[in-house]
């Protein structure tokens, strides 16, 4: 019933591994896909399945998570992990956010890259930062791979802000959100 109401679900951020709930992230993916915007990231990602379409669904995997759901080793996407998303978006017309360097955001129709790098989106707990900045862009009416594209862009940007503020070594999760404050009123000062 919290589903239906929803405007966009985020699945996956702190939910652990254990089978029952990997179960449970199935069945929300059957009740979302296609009729609330569900962004799948973290342990979420382990209920993905590649013989499933998953329209209105955004993945947000780092290298071992996107080998993980291929059924690979890690090693072996390492040359031509940029293939294997723009593979998985087609094959399950998904939106991949594939968490690397270049940032790769993949539908089934294009790709974009973002090579913005930067040290302090590596910690722990900035992944789950984005997937929810996608959400609530996607929430608030932009498009799917909108929200993912954007959704990137302003992650690398408050990352930008909280490392200047903190140092890339001591940035966390916390201080990205603090940054996009700064963010949103550094986009309002330039119009």
């Amino acid at each position: 019933q919290r589903l239906e109401k929803a405007t966009a679900v985020v699945v996956g951020p702190g939910i652990g591994d254990h089978l029952e709930t990997i179960e449970l992230v199935g069945e929300i993916i059957a009740a979302c896909s296609g009729r609330v915007p569900l962004v799948l990231d973290a342990d979420a990602l382990r209920a993905v399945r590649t013989d499933r379409m998953l329209r209105g669904v955004t993945l947000t995997p780092h290298r071992g998570e996107l080998a993980r759901i291929l059924g690979v080793r890690t090693a072996e996407i390492a040359r031509d992990a940029h293939l294997r998303a723009q593979e998985l978006a087609k094959r399950t017309a998904a939106t991949v956010v594939l968490k690397d360097f270049p940032v790769q955001i993949a539908d089934s129709e294009r790709t974009y890259w973002a090579t913005w790098y930067n040290p302090a989106l590596a910690t722990g707990g900035t992944g789950d930062v984005l997937a929810g900045i996608i959400a609530a862009l996607w929430a608030q009416g932009y498009s799917q791979f909108d929200a993912a594209w954007m959704g990137v862009a302003l992650h690398a940007e408050a990352g930008r802000i909280a490392a200047e503020r903190h140092g890339e070594l001591a940035t966390r999760a916390s201080h990205l959100i603090e940054a996009l404050g700064t963010v949103g009123r550094n986009l309002l000062d330039r119009q």
